[in-house]
């Protein structure tokens, strides 16, 4: 006989799993969409590494809050050296996907150019489709449910199951 708190963990379980597929969907959704999209030169550069891919992010979050970054701060905030870094600034300021934002003496902080963020508004726009058609409903249930019981956690090798 099944009572009814195994039958509220076996549901917070289900929702909890709904939440977890769609999750990883989405995310090989997205992978695959960083391997298929190479249509323009800007898409092959910033989706060919995961630094590159960040540091387009990085941009795109330092012009949208008006504050450049110096490529100190990127090299810590990216895990990355400075010399990696630099050498991205330089292929980005030729390409004009980056500009110089603010230069006080030796420092020079960048942002993100407007056609860099074009160029992140298509791939926004892709996430948001995305998110709308399953994640973002299944992580909208799974928040409400597990505030209402916020001790619950996932046990993967101990699965509450219902007895038949």
């Amino acid at each position: 006989m099944v009572n009814e708190r195994e039958l509220r963990l076996k549901s917070l379980d289900l929702i909890w799993e709904d939440y977890m597929v769609k999750l990883m969907e989405t995310e090989l959704d997205i992978y695959l969409s960083r391997i298929q999209r190479m249509d323009t030169e800007c898409q092959q550069y910033f989706n060919s590494s995961p630094l590159r891919n960040a540091f387009a992010r990085v941009m795109n979050i330092a012009r949208l809050k008006g504050q450049g970054c110096n490529i100190t701060q990127l090299a810590n905030q990216l895990l990355s050296s400075r010399q990696a870094v630099s050498t991205m600034i330089q292929e980005c300021l030729e390409r004009g996907w980056i500009e110089l934002s603010i230069q006080q003496g030796r420092e020079k902080n960048y942002v993100g150019t407007a056609e860099l963020m074009k160029h992140m508004n298509h791939y926004i726009e892709f996430i948001y489709e995305l998110d709308s058609k399953g994640l973002y409903p299944s992580h909208n249930l799974a928040d409400k449910i597990f505030k209402l019981n916020p001790d619950y956690r996932y046990d993967s090798e101990n699965r509450n199951t219902l007895d038949e």
